[in-house]
C-alpha cells in the first residue's frame, strides 16, 4: 500500500522500475485504489477479500480467478503523476482507503524471478533536497517455471516442482 510519511505530504509518482533475473513474458504494473466508502467488512471484521489488498493471485484487474467477484476499487496503469497523499497513519487503519501497487505478470515454461524493484517518486517534504527519491522494494516476485534460481545457489529449479 502506497502512503505518504509526513503528515500533508504530496508524493508524485514518476515510474516502476525492475530487474529480471528470469523474464517474466510480460509484466505490467497498475494502481488499485478503493475508496473507504467501497470497504466491506467480514464477520471477523476484517476487510473481505475484495476489499482487501493484494499478496497475490491469478488473473488480471479487475476480475481475479481467486475472488469469487470482481476486485473492488479502480484500476489503473497510469503511474507517472499519479498523487499520493493519504498518511500511512491513515492507511493503517483497516476502516480506511488505501492505493495499493500491483505487478501483473505473465510467464511462460520458464517462469519468472523478479528479486528487485524501485518506485520512482517525487515528494514535496522529506531529507533530501532535491524532492526525487527511490523506493527500494523489499521483495521478490516469483512465477513458477523451469528457470528458477535455487536461493543461495547458482543452480536453477522446477519451482513449482520442488514446492509441490
Amino acid at each position: 500500500m502506497l502512503c505518504a510519511r509526513y503528515p500533508g505530504n504530496r508524493i508524485s509518482l514518476r515510474d516502476i522500475e525492475y530487474e529480471a533475473d528470469v523474464e517474466p513474458l510480460e509484466v505490467r504494473t497498475y494502481l488499485r485504489t478503493v475508496r473507504k466508502s467501497q470497504i466491506a467488512f467480514g464477520d471477523d471484521g476484517s476487510r473481505t477479500a475484495e476489499t482487501s489488498g493484494f499478496v497475490s493471485a491469478l488473473g488480471r484487474p479487475p476480475k481475479f480467478d481467486d475472488l469469487d467477484g470482481q476486485a473492488v476499487g479502480t484500476f489503473t496503469s497510469k503511474i507517472n503523476g499519479h498523487l499520493i497523499t493519504q498518511s500511512c497513519e491513515d492507511a493503517a487503519d483497516q476502516a480506511n482507503g488505501y492505493t495499493e501497487l500491483l505487478f501483473v505478470m505473465k510467464f511462460g515454461k520458464e517462469g519468472g524471478h523478479v528479486p528487485r524493484a524501485s518506485i520512482n517518486y517525487v515528494s514535496d517534504k522529506g531529507p533530501a533536497d532535491s524532492g526525487q527519491y527511490i523506493l527500494d522494494l523489499k521483495w521478490a516476485m516469483t512465477g513458477c517455471g523451469t528457470k528458477i534460481p535455487i536461493p543461495g545457489d547458482k543452480t536453477t529449479q522446477d519451482y513449482c516442482q520442488v514446492q509441490g
